[in-house]
């Protein structure tokens, strides 16, 4: 229950807020995941999500997918993603995601992890992410 207090307490004390979130269930064969949520930047200046910390797993990027030549291509958001002042930037299966690599642990649907987003301006967001099953992209392949 601690961890569920802090992990609120952060979100709430920066104008930067994080909603909806959730990391993708895979199975225990598969050593890499992605997480999602909705990230809202309530500041007056943009800000850029620069990076993830978590023990969950060895290596941690923001990712995106993007049709290249016809083809659905995940890349690395070199530099970070930005959230424009008073705009909010859905993470989502088929776009913007937190890339976990390498998972330390299997994943399974009654956990909790967290996960700290940092941002350029010097927030520490720490939020709880919710292991969920994804309907909608069951069955499609993760790869680079």
């Amino acid at each position: 229950m601690l961890g569920v207090l802090v992990g609120f307490a952060g979100a709430e004390s920066t104008a930067i807020k994080v909603h909806n979130s959730w990391i993708r269930l895979t199975p225990p064969v598969v050593k890499n995941s992605a997480g999602y949520a909705s990230i809202y930047n309530g500041s007056d200046a943009d800000v850029k999500l620069v990076a993830v910390k978590s023990g969950l797993s060895k290596k941690i990027e923001i990712h995106e997918h993007k049709m290249v030549d016809g083809l659905m291509k995940m890349r690395e958001v070199a530099g970070g993603l930005t959230i424009p002042a008073k705009t909010s930037v859905e993470l989502k299966p088929g776009g913007y995601h937190i890339m976990l690599m390498g998972l330390n642990l299997k994943l399974d649907v009654a956990q909790e992890h967290n996960l700290i987003l940092v941002f350029d301006n010097g927030d520490e967001v720490p939020m709880i992410f919710p292991v969920k099953h994804d309907v909608q992209t069951q069955g499609m392949a993760h790869t680079n």
